[in-house]
């Protein structure tokens, strides 16, 4: 795979679930301007471990509520689906968010253990000045992938 100037990795080895899921919600707020739809499992078989909040959400996108469910393409501008879609995105297995020109902006796996993001120019910026308080001070938060 050639690898592009504006697709990052973004670290999240050695944090707590719960600064995962603050910095996965951050780099779903700094793309969702561009995001056209998204998708994402929902792996209900583990759910017992997700905040009240999380298996809400879940309920909305997914409201079989058990086994492993994908949740196909949906609209990321239905401000209901996407905020449900944003609490959610840290405790998948597989989540994409994708622009309407069908380029991938952001993709978490592996319950936010592997966060991917396309960024250049300003969106670069805001997403350095959104992740910079999140993480400990001197770590490098994106490395370019």
């Amino acid at each position: 795979m050639r690898r592009r100037r504006d697709e990052w990795a973004v670290e999240t080895a050695g944090l707590s679930d719960d600064a995962r899921a603050d910095i996965v919600r951050a780099v779903l707020r700094v793309v969702r301007p561009m995001a056209d739809r998204f998708q994402t499992d929902v792996p209900w078989d583990v759910a017992r471990g997700w905040p009240v909040a999380v298996r809400d959400a879940a309920q909305v996108l997914s409201p079989e509520s058990r086994g492993y469910a994908c949740t196909g393409w949906r609209d990321a501008r239905d401000a209901a689906q996407w905020e449900a879609y944003e609490l959610l995105a840290p405790f998948a297995y597989s989540s994409d968010v994708w622009d309407a020109r069908s380029v991938q902006l952001a993709s978490v796996c592996d319950e936010g253990t592997s966060v991917t993001v396309r960024a250049a120019g300003d969106l670069h910026e805001q997403l350095l000045a959104s992740l910079g308080p999140l993480t400990p001070p001197g770590s490098h938060v994106l490395r370019p992938r």
